[in-house]
This record gives structure tokens, sequence and C-alpha cells, in this order.
């Protein structure tokens, strides 16, 4: 039996509790036990006894305190405040220092041939032989050189005023007249041939078209005189004085002159 007021187990018939003293006469029997009530021993009791005081000796582990966060750091200055290093410092070159290597060599310019004082003065020499000419007789029978043909033609353009009009040969007359005034191309190409005597290549270059328009000139004046005067060739070369020839021959040399000087540097 269980002992109502302490709830401890007594043996045998008695009418005192031997742990608390409460009687037991008039609750002789028990009460009656649920399902849910267990038995509980002195041993199992002082067993859990021991236990409960055991787990409060034991010191229980303690949760480590969390780190306290860092303060947000400041804001970084702006470039454009924060101070500029110095330069660095040149240093001169170690005599040591190893001797810089040259680049490959390309391939050689070639030589570029510069004229000689007497080659860029080669024009003026047909410009001499030109003007030479040009006041020598060219008409054997009348005694007339290129000079008088010009100054011819040049009269008659300003006497224009005096043509017969009415006159059927008038075109070739005038074709004539035109011809012998633009003679005077001759002596213009000759002034610049002779200026190449101060050794600018530019100038002989300017005075080949002049001498080649002069040449042009001179051999339509010819050709036309042939077809106007319904000549032949042989009578004409028969009459032309060594006047024509050496200007022609002038004329020609300041043409050719000139591409000796190619690839030549003044």
């Amino acid at each position: 039996m269980f002992c109502p007021n302490c709830g401890k187990q007594i043996s045998g018939e008695v009418k005192f509790c031997m742990f608390c003293g409460f009687p037991l006469a008039v609750h002789s029997a028990p009460p009656p036990e649920t399902p849910e009530t267990q038995n509980f021993t002195q041993t199992d009791i002082s067993y859990a006894t021991r236990v409960v005081e055991q787990k409060q000796d034991i010191p229980q582990p303690v949760q480590p305190i969390p780190p306290v966060p860092a303060p947000f750091p400041p804001p970084a200055p702006s470039p454009s405040y924060q101070k500029q290093p110095p330069l660095p410092t040149p240093i001169a070159p170690s005599a040591f220092a190893p001797a810089p290597v040259p680049a490959y060599p390309g391939p050689a310019a070639l030589p570029v041939r510069r004229a000689s004082g007497w080659l860029l003065r080669l024009p003026a020499v047909g410009a001499i032989l030109a003007v030479l000419g040009f006041f020598l007789p060219w008409d054997t029978v009348a005694s007339a050189s290129g000079f008088h043909f010009a100054l011819y033609g040049i009269g008659s353009l300003a006497n224009l005023s005096s043509w017969d009009f009415s006159n059927p040969f008038l075109v070739e007359q005038a074709v004539i007249v035109g011809l012998m005034t633009a003679l005077v191309i001759i002596p213009l190409a000759a002034l610049i041939g002779l200026l190449t005597l101060i050794g600018k290549k530019v100038i002989n270059w300017l005075a080949m078209p002049l001498a080649l328009l002069g040449l042009a000139v001179v051999i339509a004046f010819y050709a036309y005189t042939v077809y106007a005067a319904m000549l032949l060739w042989a009578d004409v070369f028969a009459t032309t004085g060594a006047g024509t020839y050496i200007c022609l021959l002038g004329l020609l040399w300041m043409v050719i002159s000139p591409f000796l000087l190619i690839g030549r540097k003044a």
C-alpha cells in the first residue's frame, strides 16, 4: 500500500505512515489506481533526485556573444582632392647599360646623278643658234630673213583696215599673214633659252614648249607657202637660205636638251 499523504509505499498492516506519520486506520483501503498512475520505488526516486542534482552541478555551455559589427567606413575622398604623387626623379643612364641595337639597315638609296654646270646650260646653245638663224637670210632670192617675215606680218595686221575683203584669196592671205606674225615666238623662245644660263631646271623645261611651238610655226609657214603658191619642195629647198636651217637646228636642240637632264638633280 501507499501513504495517501506522502505517496510512499508502506509494507505490512500499519496504522500510521512510517515516513510522514499520517494515520492509516481510516484509509486502510488503497486508492484505486488509474491506468496513468506509475509505481515508483524508493530507489527510483532517489536515483532521479541524484540525477537532477548532478545536472544542476554541471555548468551549462555559454553561447558566444556575436561580435559587434564595425561601423560603416567613411567614403573615400574624391580623386580631384587627393594629393598628386611626386613625379619620379629621372635616373641617369648607367654606364653599364647595354648599347641600343641598331635597326636593320634598309637598302641603300640609289645615287642621284647631279647635272654639272655646263649640262644645265645646254639649252642656251640652241637659243643662240635659233636667234642667229632668225636674223640670217631665209630666202636667197629676196634676201629676207625670219625677222623680215615677222615684221611684214605685224605690219599687215596693223593695216587690217586697208585689206580688200572682196579679194577671193583673202583667206589665204590672212593665213600667211598670221603665220608670219607667229614667227615672233622664235626670239621669245630664244630669250627664255638664254635665261637657262642662270642654272635653274624650271627655266629649261619652260623653254622647251616655246621652242617646240616655234618649230611648228616654221614648218607650217613653209608648208602653207608651198600649198598657196603651188610650188615644188625642190624649188623651196633651192631658194631657202642658211638662216632657216640654223634656226630649225637651234629650236630642235632646245627641245631635245631638257631630256638629257632627266634623272639628274640641279
